[in-house]
């Protein structure tokens, strides 16, 4: 049961669901090692910062192909779709780049929270769908059809800020305890 004026949304209509590798072939290597970045879901911090130096270098070619059908920008939402799925990650600013095919871009539209839709693909309730309706035996999978037809609880716009806000704040301070009881840990080690 939804709260009042809250309603049901499928991802996909809240945003634009875009497969980076449609031809699902991941590009060679590059030959002389220093290619481009062509990033996966471990190559993308909890901060959204990307890591180039864990990313494998492909060609240019690989970047233009992607630069051609679609942009990468800050504030961009990438979702794993194989091996270790959901996990979503706001891209920040970053260099030229290609992305993985094991990884979907999630661009949200004018009438939801980037925030929020972050929150919510994280949440239980995209956890469970993923559960339900992930394939494979030895990597599991998600189609990309699947992951746009993902139901998210959709409240009105001010509504979604002010969550993503008090979500953001409250994230914080956890992130600020966890950081407190690291340094205690390492001052009772050092005695």
């Amino acid at each position: 049961m939804l709260p009042e004026g809250w309603q049901r949304r499928i991802v996909g209509s809240v945003s634009d669901v875009i497969d980076p590798q449609p031809d699902h072939r991941a590009p060679a290597i590059a030959e002389d090692g220093d290619g481009f970045p062509y990033i996966g879901i471990r190559d993308v911090n909890m901060d959204g910062t990307l890591n180039f130096g864990t990313a494998r270098p492909v060609s240019e070619s690989a970047v233009l192909k992607q630069e051609a059908a679609f942009s990468i920008d800050a504030g961009d939402i990438v979702f794993c779709k194989v091996g270790t799925l959901g996990i979503p990650r706001i891209v920040r600013p970053h260099g030229r780049c290609a992305l993985s095919a094991t990884l979907v871009l999630i661009k949200r539209k004018q009438n939801i929270d980037n925030g929020y839709l972050l929150y919510a693909l994280d949440s239980t309730v995209t956890t469970s769908q993923t559960d339900l309706l992930a394939t494979g035996s030895t990597r599991s999978a998600l189609g990309i059809q699947q992951i746009r037809k993902f139901q998210i609880p959709y409240p009105p716009l001010e509504e979604q800020t002010q969550i993503a806000k008090f979500l953001d704040y409250e994230t914080a301070k956890i992130d600020a305890l966890i950081e407190k009881q690291q340094q205690l840990i390492a001052l009772l080690k050092e005695k």
